[in-house]
């Protein structure tokens, strides 16, 4: 149903399906409503410029304002003159108070054009009392250091009577390359001061934890060459088997991580026999995260198909090794 009305801007008559409907069209509502405006002269320029009621304006535009406002804050006429900068020859307001005094339109320009000097005689020479170097500063500043770290560190070579435990400064040797190097009683006490640098430190760790003093040592490794002839061959068999799937979390291969293949039994308890070693029953597909769990012991051999969709081989069994004949 439409009802009939009368637009409120326009005066035209119109149809709505709206009851209670002021304008017909979206122009006529956001049209400019000339009751609702009025215009006047500007005081500057003495441009016609219309404003809102609601809102009053006394100057056409932001200049006029600036000199409008400007002239009520100094009067009408102000005294003074432009005058060009000494350096830049660019125009400057100069009041009448300021005529003798002002001769640049910036600190730039009065450093650039000499009228800032340093005066030598404010400053002097000082010796460092730590490196024992000669540097310049003011003489206001009555310097001790030429820098920060010279200071910090004549700060901690200084006796402390209130701390509770002294620190002393000794000299060590250093346990990795056999150089002197300086430390303190507090540092030999907290961390055990062996080594002159974090370099040398790691250095002699990687010496420490080789071989059997590493606590990850599993008898040693093996060369590529142990694994026989026939690894390739017998890689691709257990990978196929598999389906090419992980038969612990259940990977295929596509992604990101590799698909490696374990042996159940590893291949150093066979002495060199690498035909019984790579007998797919011995083998296992695994990712290459729960490959390395698999070898450092931290999950167990998963058995044969429990992603896959490859025949199960006689002779495997879950989280058991395969008992091979010799």
């Amino acid at each position: 149903m439409l009802y009939e009305h009368i637009c409120k801007r326009c005066n035209k008559s119109y149809h709505s399906p709206k009851k209670k409907s002021t304008y017909c069209s979206f122009a006529c509502q956001h049209a400019r409503d000339p009751s609702k405006w009025t215009s006047r002269p500007c005081p500057e320029c003495g441009k016609i410029f219309e404003y809102k009621k609601s809102w009053p304006r006394n100057y056409c535009s932001v200049e006029c304002k600036a000199v409008g406002l400007s002239k009520r804050r100094y009067g009408k006429y102000r005294t003074g003159e432009y005058k060009p900068c000494k350096y830049c020859g660019e125009p400057m307001w100069i009041t009448p108070s300021m005529s003798s005094i002002k001769k640049y339109c910036s600190r730039k320009c009065r450093q650039l054009d000499g009228w800032i000097k340093p005066d030598p005689s404010k400053k002097a020479i000082y010796v460092c009392e730590w490196c024992k170097k000669e540097f310049e500063d003011w003489t206001y500043r009555k310097c001790r250091f030429c820098s920060d770290q010279c200071r910090s560190e004549f700060a901690a070579r200084q006796p402390k009577p209130n701390a509770i435990k002294q620190e002393i400064h000794i000299t060590k040797t250093c346990r990795y390359c056999g150089k002197e190097y300086e430390t303190t009683t507090h540092q030999e006490r907290l961390r055990g001061s062996n080594f002159c640098s974090r370099e040398c430190n790691w250095a002699q760790m990687s010496i420490d934890r080789r071989g059997e003093n590493n606590p990850r040592w599993n008898g040693g490794t093996l060369d590529i060459s142990a694994y026989g002839s026939n690894w390739g061959r017998q890689k691709r068999r257990a990978k196929k088997r598999d389906n090419h799937q992980c038969q612990n979390c259940g990977y295929k291969i596509g992604g990101k991580r590799m698909l490696d293949v374990h042996h159940i039994i590893p291949l150093k308890e066979f002495d060199g026999d690498w035909k019984r070693a790579n007998r797919l029953k011995n083998l296992i597909s695994l990712c290459r995260n729960c490959h390395r769990k698999a070898e450092s012991g931290k999950i167990p051999c998963p058995p044969h198909g429990s992603f896959g969709s490859g025949p199960r081989e006689q002779g495997s069994s879950v989280g058991s090794k395969v008992q091979l004949q010799r």
